[in-house]
C-alpha cells in the first residue's frame, strides 16, 4: 500500500531536514526546492493574471470558423464548454490535479485512457447519436445562446452542470425545491420533465456506477485473499518483514477504544442534528451512511493506496438515499455528506498514518492532530463562507424562475465575479436535485432519458474480470497493471476546465519514464522534491493574484493583448467574443444596448421556429430521398447514393417482364450439363500452385447459342399440364438461371480440403466415402437457412450493390437486350465479342509463350549487384518475396481482385491496406526479428537454392511451411498422430517452438484486426438500419425503390423453407460430425452455427458494398482450437462448418441479389441453388479422390517422424511442376498450427506470435477514428475509409504477390479516367469489358 501522494510531501520534509551529501548532482535537494518554488510562482503569473490563454490552449478552437461544422468543432475542441479535445493546459495549478509526477506512471496511462475514451470517443459518438433523447439539442436555444444570454457560449450544452428543460432550455434547480419544506414542486416539475443533463454530464455518472462495482470486484478479484488473511492473522505478526513496520512497532499504537468512542460519540451527534436540527435525514439515514461507508472504505482505500486516486462515493449515496427518500432535497444531500465524508476523511486519516509510517511519527500524536485540525477547520471553513455569501449582499436585478420566496436573491450566485463562479456549490445543489428532489426513480428509472446509465453497474462488474483472466493466462505480461476502476474513474465535476487531459500524461511520461530510464539518479533525487516546489510556488501564486486583483468588488484584469480576451481559447463566435471584450475591459460599454450584443433573429435555430412552405409533391420526394439514405448509416447521403444509382443504372434494367418464363427444361438440361463439367475441371484446379477456376461466363456464352438451339429443336408440347418442353424463346431470366447454377458447381466445396487433408494427407482411410459426401453436402447447405434471414438486410436496401453481380449482368443484357444507342461506336454484344477474342489470344503469352509477364520484378533485376541481394530479393520476388514493384500483366491475377466492378473506393482501402502489411510492417517486422527468428527462418543452406530447394530465395518470407526451433522446414502432419488425429507430444517438443514466416504471421494478425473492425465498423455505420428493419415488415422496407416494387410481383421464399433446411442440415451435421469421424462433438455444430450467425450480417455487409469477402476461417479456428487443444479434425471440421455457413449463406444472398436487379423469381433462385450445390459437392469429392489414387503410392521418400505411412502418396512428395496442391497445404498446416498444435501453444504466453492477439484490441479501436472524424467533417472523404477493407488480407501465404499494383492501376484507369472523362462509354462497355 504506497500511498504515493504522500512522496512529495516526504521528500520536501527531508530536504529540509536531512543532510543532502550525494556529490554526484549539482545541487542539493534544498537549494533545488527553492530554485522551483521561485521559478513556479513567477510562471503561474501568466495563466493565472497576464496570458490566461495558456490555460486552456485548445488547438480545434482555432480552426472553428473556417470549419463546415463550427458547432462540433467547437463541442469537440473547447476545453470550458466542450470536451477539450486536443487541448493543452500550461497552468501546473490545473496540472497538478492529478499528481502526474508522484503517481505511478501506470496509474496515470490507465486513467487518462478512461478519460479519453469517455470524452473523447464515448461522449461525442452519444452526442451526434442523441443516445439520451435530444442530446444534440441541448443549449442549441437562441435565446441562451452566444447571440443570446450567453450561458451556452458555443451553442451547445456539454461541459455544464445545468439541468434543461424537455425544450432544452436551462432550469435552476432551485425552482424545483420548495424552499419551506425542500421537497419537490410537483407541479414545476411535470411542467418542465423530462429533464436532461449534457451528455458529458451523464456520461460522467455512468462512469461512477461502473466504477463502484468494478471497485468492489477488482478488489476482490486481486486482494482478496490477503484481506482474508489480514483479518485472521494478529496485527504483530502482520509485514514483520518490513523495516518500516518493525521501526514504527517502537511506538505505542493507537488502542481501538480510542476509534470506537470517537465513531460512537460522533454517530449519536450526527443523529442528533440531522433528526432535529433542520437536515432531514432520519436516524436510521445516519447509520445506513456509516453503512455504506464501511462497506467501500476497504475496497476503495485499496485503489487509492496503490495509485493515488480516490473514487467518490457521493453519487452512490445519492443513488441509494434518493431511492429511499424520493424527493428530500435535504435528506439527500445531507446523506451524501455522512456517507462519502466518513469514508473519505478515514482515508485521510489512514493516508497521515501512512506517512506517520514512513517519517516514524508516533500514531497517538498524528490522531491527536488530526482529530483537533479537523475542527479547526470545520468552524473556519463555515464561518468564511458565511461571511463570502452575505459579503455580497442581495440584489433585485435578476429574477429567480419559479421561485416567490425568494424575491432579493444572493448576488454572487447570479452575478458572480469572472472565474469565481462557484461551479462546485452548483454542482452539488444541481445533483441534489437530480437525486433528492427530482430523486433517481424519475431520472434513471424506466422511461427516463438516463436509464441505460443503470447498465453500467453490471459492466462494471464484469469488466475486472477479463483483465485478470488475461493476467492468469500471461503472467508475465502487463495484465496486472490493467485496473478497471481507474481506467472508468472520471474525478471532474461537468463545468471543470477540460484542458488537463493531454499535459499531464506527458508529465507524467516524461518524468517518469524518460527521466527515471535515463537519469535515474537525478529522478532518484529531485523527482518528488520538485512536485513539492511546483504545488508550493503555483499555491503563493493564487494566493498573491486572488488578494491583489481579484478579491474586491471591481477586479482588476490584466490589459486586453492577444493572450487575454474574454474567451481566453477563441472557441466561441467572433462576435460573441468582441461583445464580452467590451463589456469586460471598457466600463463605459453598455452591452444591453450596444446592436454588436443583441440577440439576432437570422441566427435562430430553434425547433419551434416557423419554417418556410415546401411544395407538397417536393416534400414527398425528398422523404423517400432521405429514408433510403437513412440505410446508408450516416454517409454524404447525395454523393453516395448518386454512385450506386449511376452504378446500378449502367447495367440493370427499370423495367420487368413478370410473363417471362424461368425455370424451364431447358434451364435444367444445360445447367445440369454445365455445371457438371465445372465442377469437375475446376476440382482439378484445385491442385495448382495457384489455384485457379474457370469463369462461369465460358457457359454463359455456350449456352447462349445452345438455348436458342434448343428454342428451336425442342417441341411446344405440355408435359401432364405441368410444364411446357418449349415455352418460346430462350430468355435472359433463363441464362441467369444457368449462370447461377454453374457458378455454384464452379466454386469447389471448402468441404474438399477438410476430406483430402484428413483422407489423404494424414492417412486417415478409414475415412468412409459416404461420411464425406454427407459431410460435403451438410456444411455446403449449411448456411442457407441464415441466408433467409439476412435477406431482408443485404438484398432489399439499394445501398447494398453486391459490386460482383454487375459485371453478370451486363454480359446478360449485352446477350439478349437491344442495343440502339448510336452515339457509341459498336453494339455491347459485339464489343464482348471483341474483348474475348483479344483475352484469349493474349492470354497465351502469360500462361504459355511469355511467363515472365505473370512477375515482372523490378527489384530481382538489380539484385546481382546490390550490396544486399537477400534483402532485395525478399522484397522484390513475387514467388517467394513480398513482391514489391513486382507487376503482373496477367489477367488471371489481376482478376482476382475484380478492379473493374469493384468501386474504386474500395479498391484504394484495399490496396493501401495491402501495402502497409505487405510493404511496410511485414519488412521491418522481418529485419527486426519481431517474432523472435524472422530474418533466420529459412537460411539453412540445406533448405537453400543449393540444398532442397524449399526457400530459393535463401529466406522464408511467401510460403505457408513451419519450422522448426532450428530455423529448418517440418511438414505439418509429422505433429499428428494419424490413428487419434491429436498432436504428438514427443515431437511437438522436440521441434518446438514452431515459426512461420513473418508475412504468414502477419496475416494472422490481419485477420484478428479484421474480424473486430468489421463488427464495430458495421455497428457503428449500419447499426440503425439494421435494427430498423428487424422491427419493419419486409413490405414495407424499401418500397420506394423501384427494383423491390418490381420484386414484389413474385411470391417469395417462406421463412419455412429456410428453417426445415436450416434444421435438416444441423441435424445431418451433428450425426456426421459426431459418429462420421470427423472428431467434432455435436455441440460443435451448434457453436460453428452460432459463430456464423452472429458474423454473417456484418461481413456480409462489407462484403454487399465493397465486393470483398471477409473470411471467418482464422476466427473459427482460433476459438475451437482454444476449447479443443491437440485435435486437429476437430479443428478442421469446425472451421470448415463455421466459415462455410456463413460464406455459402452470402453465397446465397448475393444470388439473390442478382435475381433482385434481373427479376428472378425468389423461389425459382433458391431451387436451382440448392440443387446446384448438392451435384457440385458430389462431384468434387469423387474426382478429388480419383485424382490423389491416380497418382498412386511411393516409396521414395521418407518421412520424418512418422512410422504409419511407409507409402506415401506420390503427388504430396512429387508433385507435377506447377501443381504442388498449395491450396490443401495451408488448410492442412492451418490445421496443425490450430488444431494439433493448438492457439495456446502458438499464440498463447510465451510463443513468438502471442503479440499478433493485439489485433483484436486494435480492430476493435480503429473503425472509430474514421467515424468520428467523419461526424466532424461530414462531407470531407471519411466516409470512403472503411477499417475492415483495409486490414483484410484476402491472400494464402505461397500465392505469387505481382499483383498488387497492376489491378489499381486497371481500376483506376477504368473506374476514375474513362468514368470521369468518357462517362457514356463506361457506362456502356465497363462492365461488359469486365466480363
Amino acid at each position: 500500500m504506497l500511498w504515493p501522494s504522500n512522496l512529495s510531501t516526504i521528500a520536501l520534509l527531508n530536504s529540509l531536514h536531512k543532510p543532502d551529501v550525494d556529490p554526484s548532482l549539482p545541487t542539493t535537494r534544498l537549494r533545488f526546492f527553492f530554485y522551483v518554488v521561485v521559478i513556479a510562482f513567477v510562471y503561474e503569473w501568466f495563466p493565472l493574471y497576464i496570458a490566461p490563454i495558456l490555460t486552456a490552449v485548445s488547438l480545434l478552437c482555432y480552426g472553428a470558423a473556417s470549419s463546415s461544422n463550427p458547432d462540433v468543432v467547437r463541442v469537440l475542441g473547447s476545453a470550458y464548454q466542450g470536451l477539450g479535445f486536443l487541448s493543452f493546459s500550461f497552468d501546473w495549478s490545473i496540472i497538478s490535479n492529478w499528481n502526474p509526477i508522484t503517481t505511478p506512471l501506470w496509474a496515470i496511462i490507465n486513467q487518462f485512457v478512461g478519460f479519453w475514451f469517455f470524452a473523447w470517443v464515448l461522449t461525442p459518438i452519444f452526442w451526434v447519436k442523441n443516445m439520451y433523447g435530444m442530446d444534440y439539442e441541448l443549449g442549441a436555444l437562441p435565446s441562451e445562446g452566444p447571440n443570446g444570454t450567453g450561458k451556452f457560449p458555443i451553442g451547445h450544452a456539454m461541459n455544464t452542470p445545468t439541468l434543461l428543460n424537455r425544450n432544452g432550455s436551462a432550469v435552476k434547480s432551485l425552482g424545483f425545491v420548495d424552499t419551506n419544506t425542500l421537497m419537490l414542486k410537483e407541479e414545476y416539475y411535470e411542467e418542465q420533465h423530462p429533464i436532461y443533463i449534457s451528455t458529458w454530464f451523464a456520461n460522467i455518472y455512468l462512469a461512477s456506477f461502473i466504477t463502484f462495482s468494478a471497485c468492489l470486484v477488482h478488489v476482490g478479484l486481486w486482494y482478496g485473499k490477503d484481506v482474508w488473511h489480514r483479518f485472521r492473522t494478529a496485527m504483530s505478526e502482520l509485514d514483520k518483514h518490513d523495516i518500516h513496520a518493525k521501526l514504527m512497532d517502537a511506538y505505542p499504537d493507537v488502542p481501538d477504544w480510542w476509534y470506537i468512542i470517537l465513531l460512537v460519540a460522533t454517530l449519536i451527534m450526527g443523529i442528533g442534528v440531522c433528526q432535529w436540527g433542520g437536515f432531514q435525514l432520519p436516524w436510521w439515514g445516519v447509520l445506513l451512511g456509516f453503512a455504506l461507508a464501511a462497506i467501500s472504505i476497504l475496497p476503495i482505500g485499496t485503489i487509492q493506496a496503490i495509485s493515488g486516486q480516490q473514487i467518490g462515493l457521493n453519487v452512490i449515496s445519492e443513488f441509494l438515499i434518493g431511492l429511499i427518500l424520493p424527493g428530500r432535497i435535504g435528506a439527500v444531500m445531507a446523506f451524501k455528506t455522512f456517507s462519502y465524508m466518513a469514508m473519505y476523511q478515514g482515508l485521510f486519516l489512514v493516508q497521515d498514518l501512512k506517512l506517520g509510517h514512513y517519517m516514524k511519527i508516533p500514531p497517538r500524536a498524528m490522531f491527536t492532530v488530526q482529530l483537533f485540525s479537523t475542527i479547526l477547520a470545520v468552524v473556519v471553513n463555515i464561518f468564511t463562507s458565511f461571511v463570502i455569501y452575505e459579503g455580497f449582499g442581495r440584489t433585485t436585478d435578476h429574477i429567480v424562475e419559479s421561485d416567490d420566496t425568494s424575491p432579493l436573491v444572493w448576488k454572487i450566485q447570479v452575478d458572480p465575479p469572472v472565474g469565481w463562479t462557484a461551479n462546485g456549490y452548483n454542482v452539488f445543489l444541481n445533483a441534489g436535485a437530480i437525486w433528492g428532489a427530482i430523486g433517481p426513480a424519475r431520472f434513471f428509472g424506466p422511461g427516463s432519458p438516463y436509464s441505460s446509465t443503470l447498465y453500467g453497474f453490471l459492466i462494471g462488474a464484469v469488466l475486472p474480470v477479463f483483465p485478470y483472466l488475461l493476467h492468469k493466462w500471461q503472467p508475465q505480461s502487463f495484465w496486472h497493471l490493467v485496473n478497471v476502476p481507474l481506467l472508468t474513474i472520471i474525478n471532474v465535476d461537468p463545468g471543470v476546465t477540460l484542458s488537463m487531459f493531454i499535459t499531464p500524461v506527458l508529465v507524467a511520461f516524461g518524468v517518469n519514464y524518460f527521466v527515471k530510464k535515463y537519469h535515474h539518479a537525478w529522478w532518484k533525487k529531485y523527482a518528488y522534491v520538485m512536485s513539492a516546489a511546483l504545488d508550493g510556488g503555483t499555491a503563493i501564486a493564487l494566493t498573491v493574484t486572488f488578494l491583489a486583483f481579484s478579491a474586491q468588488a471591481n477586479p482588476m484584469y490584466f490589459p486586453k493583448w492577444a493572450l487575454n480576451r474574454y474567451d481566453v481559447e477563441l472557441c466561441a463566435p467572433a462576435y460573441f467574443n468582441d461583445c464580452k471584450d467590451k463589456s469586460k475591459y471598457d466600463p463605459d460599454f453598455n452591452q444591453t444596448t450596444d446592436p454588436q450584443c443583441q440577440f439576432r433573429p437570422h441566427l435562430v435555430r430553434d425547433t419551434d421556429a416557423e419554417l418556410p412552405k415546401v411544395d407538397p409533391e417536393v416534400a414527398v420526394e425528398k422523404a423517400e430521398f432521405e429514408k433510403e439514405v437513412a440505410e446508408l448509416g450516416d454517409i454524404p447521403e447525395a454523393e453516395y447514393l448518386d454512385e450506386i444509382y449511376d452504378i446500378i443504372d449502367a447495367v440493370v434494367s427499370r423495367t420487368d417482364d413478370p410473363t417471362l418464363p424461368a425455370l424451364t427444361v431447358r434451364t435444367w438440361s444445360l445447367s445440369i450439363f454445365f455445371g457438371f463439367l465445372y465442377a469437375l475441371v475446376n476440382t482439378l484446379f484445385t491442385f495448382r500452385t495457384n489455384s485457379i477456376t474457370i469463369s462461369p461466363f465460358i457457359a454463359v456464352l455456350l449456352s447462349y447459342p445452345l438455348g436458342h438451339g434448343l428454342a428451336h429443336i425442342l417441341p411446344k408440347v405440355s408435359v401432364f399440364g405441368l410444364f411446357s418442353l418449349n415455352p418460346g424463346p430462350f430468355n435472359v431470366k433463363e441464362h441467369a438461371l444457368i449462370y447461377v447454377f454453374v457458378s455454384a458447381c464452379a466454386s469447389p466445396a471448402y468441404a474438399l480440403y477438410n476430406i483430402i487433408g484428413q483422407r489423404y494427407q494424414l492417412y486417415e482411410e478409414n475415412l468412409s466415402v459416404a461420411a464425406c459426401v454427407f459431410f460435403g453436402i451438410t456444411t455446403q447447405c449449411f448456411g442457407y437457412g441464415l441466408a433467409g434471414v439476412c435477406r431482408r438486410f443485404l438484398v432489399r436496401p439499394a445501398a447494398m450493390l453486391w459490386p460482383s453481380n454487375l459485371s453478370t449482368i451486363a454480359l446478360l443484357n449485352s446477350l439478349h437486350k437491344p442495343d440502339v444507342d448510336p452515339t457509341l461506336p459498336t453494339t455491347r454484344l459485339r464489343f464482348f465479342f471483341y474483348i474475348v477474342l483479344a483475352a484469349f489470344v493474349y492470354e497465351w503469352f502469360p500462361l504459355y509463350i511469355a511467363p515472365l509477364l505473370t512477375a515482372v520484378s523490378l527489384l530481382c533485376y538489380g539484385a546481382e549487384s546490390s550490396s544486399n541481394p537477400d534483402v532485395l530479393r525478399v522484397l522484390g520476388s513475387a514467388y517467394q518475396g513480398l513482391g514489391f514493384l513486382s507487376f503482373s500483366f496477367d489477367w488471371s491475377l489481376i482478376s482476382y481482385w475484380a478492379p473493374i466492378t469493384t468501386p474504386l473506393w474500395a479498391m484504394i482501402n484495399q490496396f493501401v491496406g495491402l501495402w502497409f502489411f505487405a510493404w511496410v510492417l511485414t519488412p521491418i517486422f522481418w529485419v527486426k526479428n519481431m517474432y523472435g527468428k524472422d530474418y533466420e527462418l529459412g537460411a539453412l543452406p540445406s533448405e537453400g537454392p543449393n540444398g532442397t530447394g524449399y526457400f530459393p530465395l535463401g529466406h522464408a518470407m511467401n510460403t505457408a511451411a513451419l519450422l522448426n526451433k532450428n530455423g529448418s522446414y517440418v511438414r505439418s502432419r509429422w505433429f499428428v498422430d494419424t490413428n487419434t488425429l491429436t498432436l504428438k507430444e514427443d515431437y511437438y517438443q522436440e521441434q518446438h517452438p514452431i515459426y512461420i514466416s513473418t508475412w504468414f504471421a502477419n496475416l494472422y494478425m490481419a485477420s484478428f484486426i479484421t474480424f473486430a473492425a468489421c463488427l464495430v465498423h458495421v455497428g457503428l455505420w449500419y447499426g440503425k438500419d439494421v435494427w430498423h428493419r428487424f422491427r419493419t415488415a419486409i413490405s414495407e422496407l424499401d418500397k420506394h425503390d423501384i427494383h423491390a416494387k418490381l420484386m414484389d410481383a413474385y411470391p417469395d421464399v417462406p421463412d419455412w423453407w429456410y428453417i426445415i433446411l436450416l434444421v435438416s442440415t444441423l441435424i445431418m451435421g451433428i450425426g456426421v460430425c459426431q459418429w462420421g469421424g470427423f472428431q467434432l462433438p455435436w455441440w460443435g455444430v451448434l457453436l460453428g452455427f452460432a459463430l456464423a450467425a452472429i458474423s454473417i450480417l456484418p461481413i456480409g455487409t462489407i462484403q454487399a458494398i465493397s465486393g470483398q469477402q471477409i473470411g471467418l476461417n482464422v476466427i473459427s479456428e482460433f476459438l475451437i482450437g482454444l476449447i479443443l487443444p491437440g485435435r486437429i479434425g476437430a479443428v478442421m471440421a469446425f472451421k470448415t462448418f463455421s466459415y462455410m455457413a456463413m460464406y455459402q449463406g452470402l453465397f446465397l444472398v448475393g444470388d439473390l441479389k442478382l435475381g433482385h436487379y434481373m427479376k428472378i423469381p425468389p423461389r425459382a433462385m433458391f431451387t436451382v441453388q440448392l440443387f446446384s450445390t448438392v451435384l457440385a459437392v458430389i462431384v468434387n469429392i469423387f474426382t478429388s479422390f480419383i485424382i490423389y489414387e491416380g497418382f498412386g503410392r511411393t516409396t521414395d521418400h521418407v518421412v520424418v517422424g512418422d512410422d504409419t505411412s511407409p507409402l506415401v502418396w506420390k503427388i504430396q512428395v512429387d508433385p507435377p511442376v506447377g501443381w504442388t496442391a498449395n491450396g490443401y497445404n495451408v488448410f492442412l498446416n492451418a490445421g496443425a498450427i490450430w488444431g494439433a498444435i493448438g492457439p495456446a501453444r502458438f499464440f498463447g504466453p510465451g510463443s513468438p506470435y502471442s503479440s499478433t492477439l493485439y489485433g483484436f484490441l486494435v480492430g476493435a479501436v480503429l473503425p472509430v477514428f474514421p467515424y468520428l472524424l467523419h461526424k466532424w467533417q461530414p462531407h470531407s472523404f471519411w466516409h470512403l475509409v472503411n477499417m475492415p477493407l483495409i486490414t483484410i488480407i484476402s491472400l494464402d501465404p505461397g500465392t505469387t504477390l505481382s499483383m498488387l499494383i497492376t489491378p489499381l492501376l486497371v481500376a483506376f484507369g477504368v473506374n476514375y479516367v474513362v468514368k470521369k472523362y468518357h462517362h457514356a462509354w463506361w457506362k456502356k462497355y465497363a462492365y461488359v469489358m469486365a466480363a
